[in-house]
């Protein structure tokens, strides 16, 4: 038999938690996509365009190839629209450092906002 602790919460606590409803929503998977979608996907990531995730635009900045191949922006570019060289592009811009607060507060890119857990993503963004 389970007992529940004290300090544990009510299955209907679980129940609600569960039951939220984030405004961010996940992404689709591609299993369930049609053919003619991924067909054009695959043609366009093999020409080696630097288009956004859904392909309709390309990037505001240029980007580069990380080591798990994810795309990012360089240190220059991060210099370049700190100083106001891409202000023609970029009307506002946030700088959002992820890491913990004790690793924030070792050292981070002045002006960053440090958000680190997803209510304040969801607080800041939404």
């Amino acid at each position: 038999a389970h007992s529940v602790s004290e300090g544990s919460p009510s299955r209907s606590q679980l129940v609600e938690r569960d039951t939220h409803v984030s405004p961010l929503r996940r992404s689709k998977s591609i299993a369930g996509m049609s053919s003619p979608f991924l067909d054009r996907a695959y043609g366009i990531g093999c020409k080696g365009l630097d288009l956004i995730g859904d392909f309709s635009k390309p990037f505001a900045l240029p980007v580069i190839k990380t080591e798990k191949t994810q795309k990012a922006i360089s240190p220059k570019t991060l210099f370049d629209v700190l100083s106001g060289r891409y202000e023609g592009k970029i009307s506002t811009f946030h700088i959002i450092d992820c890491r913990f607060p004790f690793e924030f507060s070792g050292g981070h890119i002045k002006g960053a906002k440090n958000l680190f857990t997803r209510d304040q993503i969801e607080s800041f963004f939404l």
